[in-house]
């Protein structure tokens, strides 16, 4: 069995087998391949930019690009109960938090949270006020104060 290769007005010959038949190999005419007809459902394709904005927008922007990251000034460390205190918590607590062109964070929710045995729903919470109470030099945006997303990741213990 063989296949035949069209590039331009390149032909090659793809053999499949250990020894190519005479006649394969050294014929110089094959019928032209059909011709390629685009998809008329194509899959939408993902365009990797960076992030560029031209002035500052109402609502927050994302970290990258001309706006700069915000920098930690204060942390607060989550003040676990009694309760929480004892049990052991394992993994992350990845948050998303919008920062204000103040510096101060406005919103927290969470994105992923970690476990504890014994279970304590309390640590979720007591994390996400302790972010509510840290404070930072604010992302900038042409060296203006711009509102961001920032995405926060805190592992035990806290500290």
């Amino acid at each position: 069995m063989s296949m035949r290769l069209f590039i331009g007005s390149l032909a090659i010959t793809l053999l499949s087998g250990c020894h190519a038949r005479d006649n394969e190999a050294s014929s110089a005419t094959a019928p032209r391949p059909p011709a390629m007809v685009p998809d008329p459902n194509p899959e939408p394709r993902a365009v990797h930019a960076p992030l560029r904005y031209s002035s500052p927008s109402a609502g927050p922007l994302r970290v990258g690009g001309d706006v700069t990251e915000p920098v930690l000034l204060r942390q607060v460390p989550p003040a676990l109960s009694g309760r929480c205190s004892s049990s052991r918590i394992e993994g992350r607590f990845v948050l998303e938090a919008v920062v204000s062109a103040s510096g101060e964070v406005t919103s927290v929710h969470t994105l992923i949270s970690a476990s504890a045995e014994p279970a304590c729903p309390e640590a979720e919470v007591a994390v996400r006020d302790a972010v509510m109470r840290w404070r930072y030099k604010p992302a900038t945006l042409a060296g203006q104060p711009v509102s961001v997303y920032l995405t926060i990741s805190l592992a035990p213990p806290f500290r």
